[in-house]
């Protein structure tokens, strides 16, 4: 759920702050799915917040 909310924040007008928000908790709740954590390197990336 976490993950299409997300998802759908980025889509039309980026809300990256809170799609962020979004992955971190779909992380919490399921840390196996690469998915999720892929998803929010890409929007860490796209806000300038890499290592």
């Amino acid at each position: 759920m976490h993950l299409e909310l997300a998802k759908a924040l980025v889509e039309k007008e980026p809300k990256w702050d809170e799609a962020i928000t979004s992955y971190q908790r779909a992380i919490k709740l399921n840390p196996d799915y690469s998915r999720s954590h892929q998803h929010l390197g890409d929007a860490l990336a796209e806000v300038g917040k890499i290592d």
